[in-house]
């Protein structure tokens, strides 16, 4: 269900004004460019905070704060399979502590809110999920691949013909 508008005229019904839109969300949440919320608005919902902003932390966290523990906790598990509950409790234990102080540590979750805040702009300005955004970025360069390739064979092909001329 998406935003409910209603564009009614105005009460004075001179031909020269716009109608009047009325919505129950704020002016925040559904002006833009494409009426997904203003691009500069830097304030956070409950959810965003709740459900948005932890999920690119622990993605994150993964990634960066925890990769050995992590890996370390894979590899017991893929090793001990169904006994890993049992087996891996102290490399487990390690991997938990670590998650503990990245998602206690202040400048780790700003630096999350900060990078949600970025994509949530950009997705507000140009209308466009990530996820495109990054599929699109990726076709750019496998065309640009394509093309470097294509007038590499070109020049060699000129430089082949030259030869046996």
């Amino acid at each position: 269900m998406g935003n409910v508008i209603a564009n009614l005229p105005a009460a004075n019904t001179e031909k020269s004004q716009r109608p009047v839109t009325y919505s129950f969300l704020p002016k925040t949440m559904i002006g833009g460019p494409y009426g997904l919320g203003e691009p500069e608005d830097q304030s956070l919902r409950d959810v965003e905070l709740d459900v948005c902003i932890p999920d690119i932390l622990r993605a994150r966290v993964n990634k960066e704060r925890c990769y050995e523990e992590h890996e370390i906790v894979s590899d017991c598990g893929r090793r001990e399979q169904l006994m890993m509950p049992f087996r891996c409790q102290k490399e487990a234990l390690v991997f938990k502590k670590c998650l503990y102080k990245a998602f206690n540590d202040p400048e780790f979750i700003e630096s999350g809110k900060r990078q949600f805040l970025e994509e949530r702009t950009e997705f507000r300005r140009t209308g466009i999920p990530k996820k495109r955004r990054v599929q699109m970025a990726e076709r750019e360069k496998r065309v640009h691949r394509i093309m470097e390739e294509l007038k590499e064979a070109d020049r060699l092909e000129q430089e082949h013909s030259n030869q046996t001329s």
